[in-house]
């Protein structure tokens, strides 16, 4: 199933080449810093989305998010009976082997998703 516009990385993908990696100096010394914002648009949707998706800082229940789901689904013409099944593809995508029964966790579920699809 399609998830939006998203595609993932495994941990076994390499982000520095092994030439990189195994420089022992470098020519220039240039400050440098590293990281990811791959969280950043869905923290976004935490902060400034109340009026797009009531109670979302508060902590989503599973089922809520399948309502808001659906009822995306139903507002753009598509089959809002898939959602549930496609919950269960984001949970595997963005929540495997985590305990999904904390307060925030579908709407973290939502945020990461979200985030992705509009990035």
């Amino acid at each position: 199933m399609i998830l939006g516009g998203f595609t993932s990385r495994t941990d076994t993908d390499d982000f520095l080449s092994d030439k990189f990696r195994n420089l022992t100096k470098f020519a220039n010394k240039v400050p440098f810093m590293t990281g990811m914002n791959s969280t950043e648009s869905g923290c976004m949707f935490l902060l400034f989305s109340e009026f797009a998706t009531p109670g979302l800082k508060d902590g989503w229940t599973e089922e809520k998010m399948i309502e808001h789901y659906k009822k995306q689904a139903q507002e753009t013409g598509q089959n809002p009976e898939k959602i549930p099944d496609f919950i269960q593809e984001l949970k595997k995508a963005y929540s495997t082997g985590r305990d999904m029964t904390g307060k925030m966790e579908y709407s973290r579920l939502h945020a990461l998703y979200q985030g992705d699809w509009v990035r």
